[in-house]
């Protein structure tokens, strides 16, 4: 890679001017902001409405050294939390109870689960 200060002297070497733009070559772009997807939504052999378990999430919480209690005393974001919760399989109606859950995304959730007991009940 090309150092900012030894630019110049790469074109000179190259036998051409540097090329400086008037103005920037692209326009800076706000990045919108992000949003942590939402974990699929199924029914467990109880009719109960979850989120999908992700295998390997909860192997490492099962096998690891760090348990629910360990990890709730670490500074993590709101998001990060609702995301670990939908990842070990929380239930749709544990997940809303949790502090750290914001409201919209327990609303985003709740109408994914309308749309699984459409498709269940047909």
């Amino acid at each position: 890679m090309i150092e900012d200060d030894s630019l110049e002297e790469y074109w000179l070497d190259l036998g051409r001017p540097p090329i400086v733009p008037d103005e920037p070559i692209a326009p800076k772009v706000e990045a919108p902001p992000t949003r942590l997807p939402i974990q699929p939504l199924v029914i467990d052999q109880n009719g109960v409405i979850r989120f999908k378990a992700n295998a390997i999430v909860r192997t490492l919480l099962d096998m690891g050294p760090l348990d629910l209690n360990a990890l709730a005393s670490m500074p993590f974001s709101d998001e990060d939390r609702e995301q670990l919760a939908q990842l070990i399989g929380y239930s749709l109606s544990g997940f809303g109870d949790l502090s750290y859950v914001r409201d919209a995304t327990f609303e985003l959730a709740y109408r994914e689960a309308e749309i699984l007991r459409g498709q269940r009940d047909g």
